[in-house]
This record gives structure tokens, sequence and C-alpha cells, in this order.
């Protein structure tokens, strides 16, 4: 259960006249670490594709990276499998 849920994500997805909470697996965009940068991500149902937005700024060679939303050490440790040092939450 944890290997699945640790590598999916919460999307809205339209469902007759509204939209409904779905837990999907992306292909590929499990291996982004986490990282303090602003990020989300959403589906976007016209082009029907998940989309990564960020605010950071990349060059060619640097780690793109999400954030995996403000959680404890024990809440990382639980569903991902690792702590962060000083982690301020």
């Amino acid at each position: 259960y944890m290997s699945i849920y640790a590598r999916a994500f919460d999307i809205s997805l339209p469902v007759r006249a509204s939209t409904q909470r779905q837990r999907v697996m992306a292909p590929l965009v499990d291996l982004f670490n986490h990282g303090n940068v602003n990020s989300s991500y959403q589906f976007n149902s016209i082009k029907s594709q998940f989309e990564l937005i960020t605010q950071t700024s990349y060059q060619p060679g640097d780690e793109v990276l999400l954030n995996y939303d403000p959680k404890n050490n024990a809440d990382f440790l639980i569903q991902y499998g690792f702590v962060i040092e000083n982690n301020e939450h």
C-alpha cells in the first residue's frame, strides 16, 4: 500500500457537472525529489495531461524538485521513507 501511496498524486478530475478528487499514478513524476520550492501539480483535462508548475528558475543540469507539502518528519518517514534534518514542521 505505501509503495503505491508514496508515488501517487491527488488530482481533481471532471465528473459530469462537478469535479472529483482522485489518487492517480503519474509515470516519471514520482522520480522528482522533495525540495523546499514553490511548486504544484494539476491534471489539465483539456490536454489530458499531468502538469507540474514551479515558480523556481532552473538552469540546464539543475535538479528539478517538487514540494511534497509541509509535513513533520514522522509523516515524511511513514509516507516517503525519509526525514529532513532540522525540519521546521
